[in-house]
């Protein structure tokens, strides 16, 4: 299951025809954008598709602890998933039997409630550094939500959520600490579910920065090596990075906020802003560029879901549900192509060889405002190739 919606305002059809035409294999649900009786009805409609989707609900745990501030922006979290969902602080959280309570009511909401067959369990972001009262209070929620599902007997089915903001990547030591740590505690679940927070929307996301898009790959890396499934949520532009690394799948949405994972998606910024140009995902750039830059230089993929952006006139007429039908096609594409490499090293070689292409490919465009942005970016994934690959012990060929 490579690549799943992540869900967001204004689904629409988008998530029902992606899952028909292939392109994708499921869903994590949103709760913060959608009722919970129109929820549940969407999940038994799909399940009822012969393609037997994927289905998961992130509880989206972690905002709890933004409720209480003035500008949080939670949706329907605060009137319809009241179940699980309310007012927390990380001192609340400190108590173990406060946090059993916690996961015991998130579980049994997805299992009696939603009837799903797969469970995400709650957790805390993890702030402040890896050796934060929040990182401790994290890897409590994994021990004693590891604990709940197996007296459920759900341990199979369930994915552990592991969510943490930039600046768990600033020591490269403590995040390998971290990683020995996860494993040594012997959890018996399916796998994880992992978030890696950014609020950086303009300029090359901090995905990009060596650091965070190493240590990402080094986490699906080690996580999967020890037997665990990984999914990355929130996840577009570094999804081969993942793959290559060891992650299953990945979870990406329509709008940008559902691309990268952000807590200021639960906050009232009152930040307007126009409407965003569709933009079509070039293998070639790997980078969504503007439809004319993408006929003119000849970078079209080649997939069916390219009758989208033209139609038999040379007419443009993609939408919104049309973009991200090409982005999820190119995805599933793309998650095919890295496999076809059977080990992490080589994977992460042929990494290394379409990044020299790319660069190629951006520079072609020299009429776009965006390359020196651009190659910036490819720059910052080849450091981060170098790094993951000094993390796993192995090395490249430059």
């Amino acid at each position: 299951m490579p690549v799943l919606a992540q869900h967001g305002f204004a689904c629409g059809t988008k998530i029902i025809n992606a899952i028909e035409s292939g392109y994708i294999n499921g869903c994590i649900f949103s709760p913060k954008d959608i009722p919970q009786e129109k929820l549940i009805s969407t999940i038994d409609e799909l399940k009822k598709s012969q393609k037997k989707p994927n289905l998961y609900f992130d509880p989206q745990y972690y905002a709890t602890t933004v409720a209480q501030e003035p500008n949080a922006k939670l949706g329907y979290l605060i009137s319809d998933y009241t179940d699980y969902f309310s007012n927390k602080t990380l001192r609340d959280l400190r108590r173990e039997k406060n946090v059993f309570e916690e996961a015991a009511k998130v579980i049994e909401f997805q299992k009696e409630v939603l009837h799903l067959k797969n469970f995400i369990a709650p957790n805390v972001l993890i702030q402040e550094g890896l050796n934060s009262a929040s990182s401790s209070i994290s890897k409590n929620f994994l021990e004693i939500c590891s604990e709940k599902t197996v007296n459920a007997s759900i341990e199979k089915q369930t994915l552990l959520t592991l969510a943490l903001d930039q600046s768990c990547f600033r020591s490269s030591q403590d995040l390998l600490d971290l990683v020995d740590e996860i494993t040594g505690m012997d959890l018996k679940v399916k796998g994880f579910y992992i978030l890696v927070e950014t609020s950086k929307e303009d300029g090359p996301n901090p995905w990009f920065t060596p650091e965070i898009l190493a240590g990402q790959m080094y986490l699906a890396y080690a996580l999967s090596q020890n037997g665990y499934e990984v999914v990355f949520g929130y996840s577009f532009l570094p999804a081969p990075y993942l793959w290559a690394a060891g992650a299953n799948s990945i979870g990406c949405g329509w709008f940008n906020t559902l691309r990268y994972f952000s807590m200021n998606r639960f906050k009232d910024l009152s930040k307007g802003g126009r409407k965003a140009n569709r933009r079509y995902l070039s293998n070639a750039s790997w980078f969504p560029l503007e439809w004319p830059h993408v006929i003119a230089f000849s970078m079209e993929n080649g997939f069916t879901t390219d009758s989208l952006y033209i139609n038999p006139q040379g007419e443009k007429r993609p939408n919104e549900e049309d973009e991200i039908l090409q982005y999820w096609d190119t995805l599933k594409q793309k998650e095919a192509y890295i496999l076809k490499k059977k080990t992490v090293e080589s994977r992460t070689q042929q990494l290394l060889e379409d990044l020299k292409k790319q660069s190629v490919a951006i520079t072609t465009i020299q009429s776009s405002g965006r390359i020196p942005y651009i190659n910036e970016m490819l720059r910052g994934c080849q450091r981060s190739l170098a790094l993951f690959a000094e993390f796993a012990e192995f090395t490249l060929t430059v």
